[in-house]
């Protein structure tokens, strides 16, 4: 259950401040997800550019906050509310520029 997680600090992708996450899920032998994390993201903190392999792409849904992802070299503003697709060897990063924490749930899929 998200209201009992127990968070643990992180350095996400090469990121100069940490955030702090809790794996909801493993994947399972018979799934293509692989994970599902819940993540808080401090204002300024972030989630660090970095490039997936062609063999999955993730989802992430923005439960609370704001801030700016970057996709493929685009950076778009996001709000809770929005979800965004990171395509397969896609490069991405999430950074709060919110005054408040950035509440996001990430699900990586194999593809």
């Amino acid at each position: 259950m998200f209201a009992d997680a127990e968070l643990s600090e992180v350095f996400a992708h090469g990121s100069h401040t940490p955030i702090r996450a809790w794996r909801a899920l493993q994947g399972y032998s018979d799934s293509n997800v692989e994970f599902v994390d819940v993540c808080v993201i401090p204002p300024g903190a972030d989630i660090g550019l970095h490039t997936h392999e062609p063999g999955n792409e993730e989802i992430y849904i923005i439960v609370a906050g704001e801030g700016v992802i970057h996709l493929d070299g685009a950076e778009h503003h996001v709000v809770a509310g929005d979800v965004a697709l990171n395509r397969p060897g896609g490069t991405h990063g999430l950074t709060n520029t919110g005054s408040v924490e950035l509440l996001l749930v990430v699900i990586e899929v194999s593809v």
